[in-house]
């Protein structure tokens, strides 16, 4: 794709991967209480794909490119704590850590767009 910024696709894929892990864990849901806070956290990490998906085209910046290996490096943690599920409060502490680290990376996006 020409003129996508590497590091905002590379982000685009990691929350894709972590929606379909997501997803994965809604069909092994048991408790309606887990499978209702893993659905909220999917709509969260589809928003922040439209985000993303407006941003491709940002011009890539040193600032991005740290804030998107943070996300990387969250990625790890946040699949161990939906390896571990538990309780809807497992998923929801989980996916806001790793949410938050993902929306440093947008808002510096956005920035980098204006």
């Amino acid at each position: 794709m020409p003129n996508v910024n590497p590091d905002l696709d590379a982000l685009h894929g990691a929350l894709v991967r972590i929606h379909g892990v997501l997803y994965e864990r809604l069909g092994q849901a048991t408790d309606p209480k887990v499978a209702q806070a893993i659905l909220t956290e999917m709509q969260e990490v589809t928003h922040r794909l439209d985000l993303v998906q407006i941003l491709l085209f940002t011009r890539a910046t040193a600032a991005i490119t740290a804030a998107v290996s943070n996300v990387q490096s969250a990625t790890a943690g946040l699949n161990a704590a939906l390896n571990s599920i538990q309780t809807a409060a497992n998923v929801v502490q989980g996916c806001t850590t790793f949410l938050g680290i993902i929306d440093e990376a947008l808002d510096l996006a956005k920035l980098a767009a204006a």
